[in-house]
């Protein structure tokens, strides 16, 4: 499904009945295809950020978003993906990277790192109940975390 933001809440625009149980984690034609039907829909529509969960991110959705005509992203990253170091030689899994946040610390990393393959930013905070939110954003690590609160 598809959503627009507008003061904090949240419309379904666009989206797509599944004939099969749970959400569409396997497919991302699935999810693109959903995007493209959208821009077809609203060609001229400006788009603040795309957000997405955990079950949104993968190799193929990044690649998706980062085409030419790039679509701003803020996308949840699963605590085991794998996040390579400042130099890129080592990867670590995103839970071991964001170990030391204490509740309602964030830490912008200090360049792109690869993830799913690809440059992004990477930013986490450590919430209330405990749980780590790591984003992968393409533009604006700064203001990732507040543009993802909104969704």
């Amino acid at each position: 499904m598809l959503g627009i933001v507008h003061e904090r809440v949240t419309f379904p625009v666009m989206w797509t009945m599944l004939d099969k149980r749970g959400n569409s984690d396997s497919d991302s034609d699935e999810r693109i295809e959903l995007m493209d039907r959208f821009e077809r829909v609203f060609p001229d529509a400006e788009i603040h950020c795309l957000t997405g969960d955990r079950e949104f991110v993968g190799k193929e959705r990044c690649s998706f978003l980062l085409l030419p005509e790039a679509i701003p992203f803020r996308l949840r990253l699963r605590h085991s993906d794998r996040i390579t170091s400042h130099w890129g030689k080592h990867r670590q899994r995103g839970e071991q990277v964001f170990a030391s946040l204490r509740v309602g610390e964030q830490l912008v990393l200090s360049s792109k790192r690869w993830v799913w393959g690809r440059r992004v930013y990477v930013v986490a905070t450590r919430l209330e109940d405990g749980q780590l939110l790591i984003l992968a954003t393409n533009h604006s690590p700064k203001t990732a975390l507040a543009d993802y609160r909104l969704r």
